[in-house]
């Protein structure tokens, strides 16, 4: 059976390696944008909860409740809408 010369091996050896490397940078960059999205949609979410919050608690009325609850879930239905079509 013939061996490969050391040389050879070397050579192979530093190629894998420098595509293991280039992988990895890639999967890492696909992560902190992944990252960066997660937190940029957690961060728009928080401030929609806040503002929605914010309009519960100024509501005075019954009246007002059902016209603020209703006017919320509209923008919730197309949202989930969206998304299902989305998929």
């Amino acid at each position: 059976m013939q061996t490969l010369p050391p040389a050879i091996i070397g050579i192979a050896l530093r190629a894998n390696l420098s595509l293991l490397t280039d992988l990895t940078i890639k999967a890492l960059e696909g992560l902190e944008k992944l990252i960066e999205l997660n937190r940029q949609a957690m961060k728009a979410s928080l401030a929609e909860s806040r503002d929605k919050t914010h309009k519960a608690l100024a509501v005075k009325g019954a009246q007002e409740l059902l016209v603020l609850q209703v006017g919320l879930m509209q923008p919730a239905g197309e949202q989930m809408l969206i998304f299902m079509t989305s998929r």
